[in-house]
């Protein structure tokens, strides 16, 4: 906390960013849990638990989270298991106030193209579901017009109907076998 002080007063609230320091796990939890931060810059230590499986934790519920893991320590190990894990970036303290912004500039742009990613997918796959259910209906509605008429014109101007619905195409028609000659015919 001494250091998350420190970065909070030199560093962060200079550059106009809200900080909200917690040590501990329970705490933090229920503030992501109240309002989902930008960023979670995270130390190695929190005074009750580690910080790594801290962050860890949150990546399960929060995947699009950018957490950012701040170590006393350097490591290649650390670094190779935070990226693994889904952590944005590892630092290492010291760290200076152009590297940590920098950082923090990082992961807000990765979150912002993740959300739009999610947007356009989630657009494309609404799109892709209204043209199922779009062919569903377009079924139904060729079952509902077997079952209710007796009349074979009218049953097939249905099918015909619904292929060209179905298909996308301009038009449709069916042939239809004359079983004496052998023939098609409209």
């Amino acid at each position: 906390t001494d250091l998350g002080t420190l970065l909070e007063k030199s560093t962060l609230r200079p550059a106009g960013l809200e900080v909200t320091l917690v040590a501990e796990r329970q705490a933090a939890e229920l503030l992501v849990r109240a309002s989902l931060p930008d960023v979670i810059l995270v130390g190695d230590k929190l005074k009750d638990c580690d910080g790594f499986e801290f962050a860890e934790n949150l990546l399960k519920l929060h995947p699009q989270l950018p957490i950012i893991l701040l170590s006393s320590q350097a490591s290649e190990e650390m670094a190779t298991k935070a990226l693994r894990a889904g952590l944005t970036d590892f630092l290492v303290a010291p760290v200076r106030p152009h590297e940590i912004l920098t950082t923090i500039e990082r992961a807000f742009q990765r979150r912002k193209h993740l959300e739009e990613w999610i947007q356009i997918e989630a657009r494309r796959s609404t799109k892709a579901q209204r043209r199922q259910i779009e062919n569903l209906e377009a079924l139904q509605r060729v079952g509902r017009s077997v079952t209710a008429s007796l009349d074979l014109d009218s049953v097939l101007t249905t099918v015909v109907d619904a292929a060209v619905d179905l298909t996308g195409a301009e038009e449709g028609s069916l042939l239809l076998l004359d079983e004496a000659t052998g023939e098609l015919y409209m």
